[in-house]
């Protein structure tokens, strides 16, 4: 996770986050992320958010080896 934060906001201000999913390699999905304010639409930060799909069972077979 990398996350820009560009701008401070007051206690209580309502904001609005958004992510979409950008890029699919594999089982590792790249989302972009967006944090504003709601009432003066101001950018107060970015992100780039890199996930893995992981198999639940062959990861705890791993685990217990």
């Amino acid at each position: 996770v990398r996350i820009d934060h560009l701008t401070p906001v007051s206690s209580g201000a309502k904001i609005s986050a958004h992510a979409i999913l950008e890029q699919v390699d594999g089982r590792r999905l790249t989302f972009s992320a967006t944090v504003e304010t709601e009432k003066e639409k101001l950018l107060v930060a970015n992100a780039i958010i890199t996930r893995v799909i992981v198999d639940t069972q062959e990861f705890l077979k791993t685990v217990k080896s």
